[in-house]
C-alpha cells in the first residue's frame, strides 16, 4: 500500500505541477491570469502553494492547459487530498508537523544520533521514558501516541530507505531501565532484517569523530515536491534548514554523514555491536 502523503506535500505537488504545465504551454502568469479572468496575484499564490485551489478552478485551469481526463483526475484527487486535515490534527508543534510532512515524501532518510535512539524507531516504552522528561499526564500520553502513529505510518506500509548511524553511547545510556533498553535494542536488531533499513554504530573505542558536533537528519525527497534535500540539524531549541542537495551546507552534512559512517561498525559488525551492548550494559 503506497504511503499516504501529508496534505502539505499534496499542496506542494499540485502547485509545482501547475507551474510545469504553464511552462510547457509557454505561457506567462499574466497571460494565464487574464485568460482565466483571475487577478495575477491569485495565480501567483496558487503556484507558490500559499493558497489552495478549488476543484472548480482547477478543472477550468486544466482545460486551459489541455490536460487529458486521466491526468486531470490524478491532479484533482491530489488537490482534494491537500485540503484534508492531517492525521495528527493540532496535536503537534509546527516544526514537528513539517518534519512529518517531509517524511511522508521521503525516498530516503539518513540520520546520525549522538544522544538517543531516533524517534522514528523508538519503542513505546523508550519514547515514554524520553518524553516524560518534558511532558506530564495527558500531554505525555498524546505525545507518545503521536510518535507511535508516526512510526507506524512511515514504516509499516511503504517505508523509505532508512539509514541510521548511532554513537555507541546511545545504546549504553540507561533510558527507562534495563527492560526498556533490552526491548529497544532488540527492536533495532529486528529491523536489520528489513531490506529498507540499515544501522551502523560508532564504537566508543573509536574515539573522537565528526558526529561529536551533534545529531542531524538528511532526507531525500520525491523530486515532484520541489525540495531535493531536507537537512534537520538538532540544536537546543530546534532548528530546521531546507536546502538543495547541491547547497554548500547540505553537501557539508552529506560528507559528514559519510565520514561518520566510515568510522562505524556496519552490517554484521553493527549487529555484533548491538549484541555486545546488550550484554555489556546488563540489559539481559
Amino acid at each position: 500500500m503506497p504511503r499516504q502523503r501529508d496534505p502539505w506535500v499534496s499542496k506542494q505537488l499540485v502547485s509545482r505541477r501547475l507551474r510545469t504545465l504553464r511552462d510547457e504551454a509557454d505561457r506567462t502568469q499574466r497571460e494565464i491570469a487574464k485568460s482565466m479572468d483571475w487577478s495575477l496575484s491569485k495565480l501567483i499564490r496558487i503556484e507558490n502553494a500559499t493558497v489552495h485551489i478549488s476543484t472548480s478552478d482547477l478543472k477550468v485551469l486544466l482545460r486551459e492547459y489541455e490536460v487529458d481526463d486521466a491526468a486531470a483526475s490524478v491532479l484533482i484527487a491530489e488537490a482534494k487530498a491537500s485540503r484534508q486535515a492531517p492525521w495528527y490534527g493540532d496535536r503537534v508543534p509546527s516544526r514537528l508537523a513539517r518534519a512529518i510532512a517531509f517524511e511522508s515524501a521521503a525516498r530516503s532518510i539518513h540520520q546520525f544520533q549522538l544522544q538517543a535512539v531516533p524517534g522514528l524507531v523508538q519503542t513505546e516504552a523508550y519514547a515514554r521514558a524520553v518524553l516524560e522528561l518534558f511532558l506530564r499526564g495527558e500531554e505525555l500520553d498524546r505525545a507518545v501516541e503521536v510518535r507511535m502513529e508516526r512510526r507506524r505510518r512511515l514504516l509499516d506500509d511503504d517505508p523509505p530507505e532508512l539509514h541510521l548511524v548511532l554513537d555507541e553511547s546511545v545504546l549504553l545510556r540507561m533510558v527507562g531501565g534495563g527492560d526498556v533498553m533490552r526491548d529497544q535494542i532488540e527492536y533495532l536488531m529486528s529491523l536489520t532484517e528489513k531490506s529498507w533499513f540499515s544501522i551502523a554504530v560508532v564504537p566508543l573505542a573509536r574515539g573522537a569523530h565528526l558526529g561529536l558536533q551533534g545529531s542531524f537528519t538528511l532526507m531525500e525527497l520525491d523530486p515532484d515536491v520541489g525540495f531535493a534535500t531536507v537537512l534537520d540539524i538538532e540544536v537546543e531549541r530546534g532548528e530546521e534548514y531546507l536546502t538543495n542537495r547541491d547547497d554548500a551546507l547540505a553537501q557539508t552534512y552529506w560528507s559528514r554523514f559519510e565520514e561518520i559512517e566510515r568510522a562505524a561498525d556496519r552490517e554484521d559488525a553493527a549487529i555484533a555491536t548491538l549484541k555486545r551492548c546488550l550484554a555489556q550494559a546488563g540489559y539481559r
